[in-house]
């Protein structure tokens, strides 16, 4: 009688969180990168009700993972003409074999949840992992869809809905992902263009900082080793006069004039060279 597609689960899900973003003033694509994540899990666990319920399965394969399903208890309309010459009886029980789609669709699902932790941990731009989601989900969906036995047709046509569908969400999710990579690729380039400006210019100012510090230090030194110099030069000069006072003063058979002459040359003497 039909129901809900995951299609339109997928799609209403996406309206529901563009008016909630809205409201919030939330950045969409970011929210649709966080809960695509555990949704694509959701889905990857979701597919094994069909294994319950005995539906949503393929044509007819003997391949490894083929499955037998009892035909009294599946739903006759997803039962081809394939599957019915096909049929095996065990037991007085009539069983058709079947491409477990629901097992394919559901690893499917959980190596691109794999995939999308991955990317999320290097993400370059917001909505990057509800891209990687529609083209992933979308390829496979594609591929998985014409094995199932269940397909909505358009029309009188051979072409089933959900594989256009999933056609057109890859190739949508295909052209805003290239033209979103271009924009970041843009946008890093020309960060890291002012990040390497800015520190060139940082650099430059340091060495000048440092060349600064540096004449100023040179400076400091000069200016001290004079001091020094200077301090040296007058305590070697008070030695000097020091001693001739004490030879003056040793000669006590020299007048007082005399004696005044000679200290007075000697004070003479001290200031000049001081």
């Amino acid at each position: 009688a039909g129901g809900l597609a995951i299609y339109g689960g997928v799609i209403a899900a996406g309206i529901t969180a563009w008016i909630f973003c809205k409201k919030k003033k939330l950045n969409f694509p970011q929210v649709l990168d966080t809960a695509f994540i555990g949704m694509v899990l959701g889905q990857s666990t979701g597919r094994w009700s069909n294994f319950v319920n005995m539906e949503c399965f393929g044509g007819y394969t003997d391949n490894l993972l083929a499955m037998r399903l009892n035909l009294a208890k599946v739903n006759s309309s997803m039962v081809t003409a394939e599957l019915l010459e096909k049929a095996v009886t065990a037991d007085g029980v009539t069983y058709i074999q079947v491409h477990p789609t629901f097992f394919y669709e559901s690893m499917w699902n959980l190596c691109l949840f794999i995939i999308l932790l991955l990317v999320t941990r290097k993400k370059r731009f917001h909505g990057q992992i509800i891209l990687l989601y529609l083209m992933g989900y979308g390829a496979g969906r594609f591929w998985i869809e014409g094995l199932r036995t269940d397909q909505l047709k358009i029309g009188h046509t051979n072409v089933a809905i959900s594989q256009v569908v999933s056609v057109v969400l890859f190739a949508a999710a295909l052209v805003l992902y290239v033209a979103a990579m271009k924009k970041t690729k843009a946008a890093e380039e020309i960060l890291a263009r002012a990040e390497a400006e800015a520190t060139e210019k940082l650099k430059g100012h340091v060495e000048e900082i440092i060349e600064e510090d540096r004449r100023r230090n040179e400076a400091e030194v000069d200016r001290m080793t004079r001091e020094q110099e200077a301090m040296e030069e007058a305590a070697q000069a008070a030695e000097e006069a020091r001693k001739e006072l004490e030879e003056a003063s040793e000669r006590p058979e020299e007048g007082p004039a005399q004696e005044e002459v000679s200290v007075g040359q000697t004070e003479n003497l001290f200031l000049c060279r001081a």
